[in-house]
């Protein structure tokens, strides 16, 4: 006989856990969709700094260049508003301005109006409502095309 060594082989399902290891979470506060282009393989030795996932960011930079343009529409627009804001200012105390002097003068018009006028046209205003004790109007032409009125008295 011969010495030989005996060399056995047993097949077994087992998890190694290396000392050291860290967890990476991914805790996203906006996007929540992501689709995995690479990742490295599990037990796998790495180094700092090494890139572990990479996602497909088609979808994530479109987003982000639509929120950069609406910032940046939003600063226009904010720009615009300030540049404007004086000028509606002016504005505003003209228009104001304007609008004093109109009511004053409308003012003006009926005070002198209740002062001078009112009187005269209320007289005007029974010489022409009343009309005299069987009295009948008719209308005819006058040369110029205008309405008359006459009355007649039986």
């Amino acid at each position: 006989m011969k010495k030989k060594n005996l060399k056995i082989e047993v097949e077994t399902e087992a998890v190694f856990i290396a000392k050291e290891s860290e967890e990476v979470p991914l805790r996203p506060e906006v996007w929540s969709q992501f689709k995995v282009l690479e990742a490295v393989p599990h037990g796998k030795r790495v180094h700092k700094g090494e890139v572990l996932v990479k996602f497909d960011d088609k979808d994530i930079n479109e987003a982000v260049k639509e929120k950069e343009l609406a910032s940046h529409l939003g600063e226009v627009a904010l720009m615009q508003a300030e540049e404007e804001f004086p000028r509606l200012e002016k504005s505003i105390d003209l228009n104001y301005e304007q609008s004093k002097r109109e009511y004053d003068q409308a003012k003006d018009e009926y005070d002198r109006f209740q002062k001078t006028m009112r009187s005269m046209s209320e007289k005007l205003a029974n010489y022409y409502l009343i009309a005299p004790s069987r009295s009948t109007t008719t209308r005819r032409k006058s040369s110029t095309n205008s309405r008359r009125c006459t009355r007649r008295t039986s």
